[in-house]
């Protein structure tokens, strides 16, 4: 049997996908040219494991480049790498109970992938990722989830807000409606895999205006901030970050135009506070929904929803129902990687 080489890539760096009460201040000017993209990297280590054939004995060793510890954070993402599977058949990588979706990418057809994406609010612990072949485990190894401290800051609602009658407890609960929308979807991902190709960014320059994780506060109301806000003008065009499948494509009361494309593999992307959407969640005169490709116009910026200030994109990633940061993601799944 050829040799199979199993690769760990622990991102940790934290994670985030929901509402965010938009603030004005950039955090972070980041181009999407693959050279200005890989700056935002936070501690990354990579580490090999060997497997040998059946006819060897069952042992393996793991080499993290940055450190020896075997962790990622809450929020933190990762990236598995089968190497050299030649025709083996009926591999599966396993976390925990749950099987994680294999993938191939058109560049590297003799490598499998697979994606652990690792909640913001997941306790500390331990979690076993396993690799089989059918039921037969080839080789384990242990990732320890780690704590990650995320900003609480003031929930501030704007004076037009104010005379609308808007309050914090009411923005909470407004919220968490639309978010029981989308997880509807969420939590029925497709069976198939639809991209074959790495990831690209939704608009043509990433101007970080509102940061993934924080939380903002007001008395006994607050919101955690799972997604990232993107500065841009009103009418920029917002673009597919893979080939995928047009589930939802209507208008939310705190999200404003929403788009949500499930991409296979359990992974989503979300795009929230939309001024137009150019794409819809059934193809006229069937109940199938519209396959979308890799770049196309999916809609423009704006400023939609009750909670939205200004024109910006609010961009989510979801990789089997969890949160993540969706620049360590676009990073990790971009061409040359």
């Amino acid at each position: 049997m050829d040799k199979i080489i199993f690769i760990f890539i622990l991102l940790t760096f934290a994670v985030g996908a929901a509402v965010y009460f938009y603030h004005p201040n950039i955090v972070g000017v980041i181009s999407s040219s693959p050279d200005t993209i890989s700056s935002i990297r936070h501690s990354v280590s990579c580490g090999t494991m060997h497997f040998p054939s059946e006819e060897d004995p069952p042992s393996a060793k793991m080499r993290n480049s940055e450190n020896e510890d075997k962790t990622v954070s809450q929020g933190g993402i990762l990236l598995i790498q089968v190497e050299n599977t030649g025709n083996i058949n009926g591999l599966r990588i396993v976390s925990d109970d749950s099987e994680l979706p294999l993938f191939t990418l058109s560049d590297y057809p003799e490598m499998k992938f697979a994606i652990l994406g690792v909640d913001v609010n997941e306790p500390p612990g331990r979690r076993k990722i396993r690799l089989l072949r059918g039921e037969k485990e080839l080789q384990s190894e242990t990732v320890e989830i780690v704590r990650r401290d995320f900003p609480v800051t003031k929930l501030v609602l704007s004076e037009k807000q104010k005379d609308k009658g808007y309050s914090p407890q009411k923005a909470v609960e407004e919220t968490m409606k639309d978010t029981g929308t989308l997880r509807e979807i969420l939590k029925e991902p497709l069976p198939g895999i639809y991209f074959s190709d790495y990831f690209s960014p939704p608009l043509k320059e990433l101007n970080v205006v509102g940061a993934f994780g924080n939380i903002r506060s007001a008395g006994g109301s607050a919101i955690r901030h799972l997604g990232v806000d993107l500065r841009a003008e009103r009418g920029d065009e917002v673009r597919a970050v893979n080939r995928g499948v047009v589930r939802f494509a209507s208008y939310l009361d705190s999200y404003g135009n929403t788009i949500v494309i499930d991409h296979g593999a359990s992974i989503f992307s979300l795009y929230l506070h939309l001024d137009k959407i150019k794409v819809s969640s059934v193809i006229p005169g069937s109940i199938r929904n519209p396959i979308v490709e890799k770049g196309d116009v999916i809609g423009t910026v704006g400023n939609t929803g009750a909670y939205s200030l200004d024109p910006h994109l609010h961009l989510s990633i979801k990789i089997g129902g969890a949160s993540v940061d969706p620049l360590i993601f676009l990073d990790k799944l971009r061409a040359g990687e």
